[in-house]
């Protein structure tokens, strides 16, 4: 009973230190307090800032079936979206937008080398994260910006510098990579026909070739049924076989002269009158099918008066993706609030172990005045 009721004394004894040295424990509360605030005053406060990228509209999409109708140059969402994550991939936009805006300033760095490779990390710190929405097939409708910095409205002119910036850049990439489809298709198409003229050449000098060899040929039979003084025809109605017009097999006891000098002799005037020889080139006929269906292609034609219509073709119309500037999401990056309250707490339980010590000490020190 005795030792409950030391117990209790203490209690309230400890209840009374701690009453008189109240001022003591606000004073560490507000010098913690203030010296928080200070630190914070000086130090600038990031944020962790996150931005959507979100593919074009189904609306922004119908302004490109002119294209894709005939298949030549299909263009989509997913295209689109693709080509604007890769330009931001380089990371050199992001470089751009840090120097134009200061993001860094320049003049706290040693040197511009110094300078430089602070611009180049701080623009590799930026995250391009893809939000999954078919695991399978890897796309991704969604993507997110995510950046931690200090100055909203700085990193807010980054964004839309290269939003802008990078719009650009989807669109000469594309519009090169369309002006380079056409490029290889039409060198294409001038190899096919360059083929086809070299094939039709060929065919040309094969009907020379062979007409002069069967000229030469009828020549040497004219002269031998001249010779023998057959005239006409004396053969009885036979069946020759001959390959490419030329004849290339008699029998000799039915030689080709008996038909006579006079038929010979005017199949020769008519082989020699001939003035399109074109006429009698077989191969000609589909050789100069094929040199139409490439001459008369009106594909490429239609691909670019196609192309003008859609917005890559316009600058002021043309869109890839969506960037959400204005609704970017900024988060302390350390939570002001806890870190307060925590310092409080150390703060005030600081002070109270300050006035319990203080108290006894004063108080052994009161005690050995009394006993001396």
């Amino acid at each position: 009973m005795n030792e409950a009721q030391n117990d209790e004394i203490d209690l309230l004894q400890l209840i009374n230190t701690l009453w008189n040295g109240k001022w003591i424990i606000v004073g560490f509360i507000l010098t913690s307090f203030i010296g928080l605030t200070g630190y914070y005053a000086t130090k600038n406060t990031f944020f962790s800032a996150e931005t959507k990228i979100n593919s074009i509209s189904i609306f922004e999409s119908q302004k490109y079936e002119a294209s894709n109708a005939l298949g030549f140059f299909p263009l989509s969402a997913e295209l689109l979206m693709n080509t604007y994550i890769a330009v931001l991939n380089e990371k050199s936009l992001f470089e751009e937008g840090i120097r134009k805006y200061n993001l860094l300033e320049k003049k706290t760095y040693e040197d511009e080398i110094a300078y430089n490779n602070a611009v180049v990390k701080l623009a590799d710190s930026i995250e391009i994260i893809p939000i999954i929405e078919d695991e399978k097939e890897n796309k991704y409708s969604e993507w997110i910006i995510n950046f931690e910095f200090y100055d909203k409205e700085k990193w807010m002119k980054t964004l839309e510098f290269i939003d802008v910036n990078a719009t650009e850049k989807v669109r000469n990439i594309l519009l090169n990579y369309f002006n380079l489809l056409i490029s290889i298709e039409k060198q294409k198409r001038n190899f096919k026909l360059e083929d086809i003229l070299i094939n039709i050449e060929n065919a040309k000098n094969n009907y020379d070739r062979k007409t002069s060899i069967k000229l030469a040929y009828l020549k040497e039979q004219a002269a031998i049924a001249r010779t023998l003084g057959v005239a006409t025809n004396t053969i009885e109605t036979q069946n020759f076989n001959t390959q490419d017009g030329i004849i290339a097999n008699l029998q000799i006891d039915k030689a080709f002269y008996l038909r006579g000098y006079i038929a010979i002799e005017k199949e020769i005037e008519l082989i020699e009158s001939r003035e399109l020889k074109e006429n009698f080139i077989k191969e000609l006929i589909q050789l100069e099918q094929k040199k139409r269906e490439i001459t008369q292609n009106l594909q490429l034609k239609r691909a670019v008066e196609l192309f003008t219509k859609i917005p890559i073709s316009n600058k002021d119309e043309f869109k890839a993706i969506s960037l959400g500037v204005i609704t970017t999401k900024f988060e302390p990056v350390n939570n002001k609030m806890n870190i307060y309250a925590l310092t409080l707490v150390i703060s005030g339980m600081l002070g109270i172990f300050y006035v319990i010590v203080n108290s006894g000490f004063l108080s052994r020190k009161s005690q050995l005045s009394k006993e001396s």
